[in-house]
């Protein structure tokens, strides 16, 4: 499907036009049963997912080939429904009220969809206007967009709104410009009187193909090189509510240019019945990891935009991802009930709120501070719902796993070795390789729970695999160092960073050592964002404060290390961001007779080589944590499904299906075992009730885009 955009926002970007207004007609287009349908086959797999591709293309293929056999085109869609635009210099007004007419007929000849799931029933309800179209392409770094609004567009959605299943309601606007008969609603809106209308029949009008050069510019490629129509998976759905400012597409630009950044796919914007709306998923088209963190992350950034008011609108669950309309025209987007309440939460939220239910709300509180709202039914969701906001993120909490650990003992073994390597002289770089959730970090968990008289100094330098924001790592380790809080007011934080400060000094021998810690202190203060006046770092220019930051956290870490010996673990170390690196180049520049030890853990990068941090003359120590072996696999599933009760056993059959789909990914058992749970897949005796079951689209997409950035010889250990 090459037809993604309109053609009209190609050839104007050819022609280096990027925005216009024009008059034309309007449709407003909404499928009424669409999301039951969708909600009822999404129960049936990868069967229901090709049958709602199918009846998509029935429904579709028809209705655009009428819009754009009458001079027309689809500028947006927006779920189930879509808006199309007919200039008035190049469209007829009767055709074009003939052209809904039209469409009305297809879908009253073929509205019954008999499926072996079960029969379902749409009908369509069209809203139509004349008046002033705007549109605009923005342009960013990685993606452009595009949009259309105006008078005619806003009023053909409120025209739908008045509409009942199969009418055609247009507007005083439109209706001094053609010649049908109409009724009267009010002084505003006029219903168009049924008429008789001849099947639509297909003239050999040239087929239209966007050039992909183009398209690259507006459709990410994975999007572009995708081969499935449409499937099943989880994603979380954005709904972006704002208010129209002068010059407001700046701040569209913004958000556009934020959306990758978080992983998120910016799916469009819309000025129809809902106001101005942009919708971003999470998930799809690409399954991410840390789905929560990156949208709520990237709501809380959206919210901060300065002179942008907004409110925001977030739920989760499994939604039907692919591609509506045809050849012809179509879009990748999701459809469900559950991006339906993403947009309904957006609707109830206040200016400057975020909010999410309750399901959502469990799965981000560990991570962020949210508020009860309010219990509210929502519109087109039977049951109550419970509105939540989320207020901030909380501050970031250092390593820790529940549960069992299972045997790991030579990598222990191995590591333990490693660190009393260390307790006289640094020996090199550690690093700790191995696939995605493969368990490097729990190791590291194990290993510090073993370490129960403190005879070391941890430090847990995590990187920021999302933004990989600069000195993130350090600045994490600072802030908890030093006990700083975003509770505490700046003389509090001060005194707290002081007072850590000074404890130090006794145990630094060196008189070199202790000069240069005293010098910079004012820089290692400034990475927690604390100054004050005619210090050091206030004196000079940003290249040597820059420099002498770096001095900084040196001769911080060699300090501790005069206490006792240091241990750092940098997580996600194939995530750190450049300046964090220079900090490690300065720190090891003289490290050996220091009691200091490094473990990076690490992905391989994509082309399956190994990271490293690229420093010279800095020996490297490499340890693979390969995934569990078919022993501890069997006793891994055993404990999560049964815990420690040696009277219960795992049905065989049950073991080796999690075995064959996992790999032994402690992750991915964990992930395919909660599917079994929630879905009631297994019986009381541990026997998998359905063995012919497919994994689900979000975790199978999961697994697969964590295998790509990993070793397949990680796997491969039994």
């Amino acid at each position: 499907m090459n037809n993604l955009i309109p053609r009209f926002i190609i050839e104007n970007f050819n022609e280096n036009n990027f925005s216009g207004e024009f008059k034309a007609i309007t449709m407003f287009l909404d499928i009424s049963g669409f999301t039951q349908m969708t909600e009822s086959l999404m129960k049936n797999g990868k069967e229901g997912a090709e049958i709602l591709t199918e009846i998509i293309n029935k429904i579709f293929t028809p209705t655009i080939s009428i819009i754009y056999e009458n001079n027309g085109y689809i500028s947006t869609f927006a779920g189930d429904a879509n808006t199309s635009i007919f200039p008035i210099t190049s469209c007829d007004p009767n055709k074009t009220v003939h052209a809904s007419e039209q469409i009305r007929s297809t879908f009253e000849k073929t509205s019954l969809h008999k499926t072996r799931f079960g029969d379902y029933k749409l009908s369509v309800k069209t809203g139509l206007s004349y008046g002033k179209v705007e549109w605009r392409i923005i342009s960013s770094d990685k993606v452009n967009h595009y949009f259309f609004k105006g008078s005619a567009i806003k009023n053909s959605a409120n025209c739908e709104k008045r509409c009942l299943g199969n009418e055609i309601i247009i507007d005083q606007n439109l209706e001094e410009l053609i010649d049908f008969k109409v009724t009267k609603l009010n002084d505003d809106f006029f219903m168009l009187n049924e008429n008789k209308v001849e099947d639509f029949s297909q003239t050999n009008r040239k087929s239209y193909n966007a050039d992909i050069s183009v398209l690259e510019h507006f459709v990410p490629s994975s999007i572009l090189e995708m081969k499935s129509l449409g499937e099943f998976r989880n994603v979380i759905s954005c709904f972006i509510s704002f208010e129209e400012k002068k010059n407001f597409h700046l701040n569209v630009q913004k958000i556009l240019e934020l959306t990758p950044q978080y992983g998120g796919y910016f799916n469009k914007i819309d000025f129809g019945d809902k106001g101005y709306v942009i919708l971003v998923l999470f998930g799809a088209p690409i399954a991410q990891e840390k789905m929560y963190i990156r949208s709520c992350d990237f709501a809380l950034a959206v919210q901060s935009l300065p002179d942008f008011n907004s409110r925001i609108g977030l739920s989760t669950g499994i939604a039907f991802t692919g591609f509506v309309g045809s050849e012809e025209r179509g879009e990748y987007t999701a459809l469900g009930m559950s991006v339906n309440k993403a947009a309904r939460l957006m609707m109830t939220a206040k200016w400057k709120e975020i909010c999410i239910d309750q399901s959502f709300a469990k799965s981000i509180e560990k991570d962020y501070q949210i508020t009860f709202v309010e219990e509210k039914m929502l519109k087109g969701i039977n049951n109550s719902v419970s509105i939540y906001k989320i207020t901030k993120r909380r501050e970031q909490k250092e390593l820790f796993f529940e549960g069992k650990f299972f045997n790991r003992i030579e990598e222990m073994n191995q590591l333990e070795h490693i660190l009393n390597e260390n307790y006289k002289n640094f020996k090199g770089i550690n690093y700790i390789d191995g696939a995605a959730a493969v368990g490097k970090s729990r190791l590291f968990f194990e290993l510090m729970k073993r370490d129960r008289e403190n005879s070391v100094n941890w430090i847990f330098l995590p990187c920021d695999d999302i933004l990989k924001k600069s000195f993130n790592p350090i600045k994490y380790f600072l802030y908890k160092y030093f006990n700083q809080s975003d509770e505490n007011n700046k003389d509090i934080n001060l005194s707290n960073f002081n007072s850590k400060y000074d404890e130090i000094l006794p145990f630094i021998k060196k008189d070199d050592l202790l000069s240069e810690y005293k010098r910079t202190k004012s820089f290692l203060a400034a990475f927690i964002n604390l100054f004050w006046t005619d210090s050091l770092y206030e004196s000079l220019d940003a290249k040597n404060r820059y420099e002498n930051m770096l001095y900084s956290v040196k001769n911080l870490i060699k300090a501790l290390c005069n206490i006792q010996p240091v241990a750092i673990i940098i997580e996600d170390a194939n995530s750190i961001d450049s300046d964090s690196v220079n900090v490690l180049k300065y720190l090891l520049n003289d490290a050996e007779n220091t009691n200091l030890s490094i473990f990076a853990i690490c992905r391989l990068n994509d082309d399956y080589s190994n990271f490293n941090f690229d420093l010279k003359n800095i020996k490297e120590i490499r340890l693979t944590v390969q995934a569990f072996n078919e022993k501890n696999t069997k006793l891994f599933v055993q404990n999560k499904f049964i815990g420690d009760d040696p009277t219960q056993k795992i049905h065989r059959k049950t073991y080796d299906m999690i075995w064959e789909k996992s790999e032994g990914n402690p992750f991915f058992i964990e992930q395919i075992i909660l599917y079994i749970k929630d879905n009631k897949l297994i019986n009381e005796k541990f026997e998998l009730i359905k063995s012919d079951f497919e994994i689900p689209a979000d975790i199978n997409s999961l697994i697969v885009s964590r295998i790509k950035k990993s070793n397949k010889n990680c796997f491969g250990s039994r």
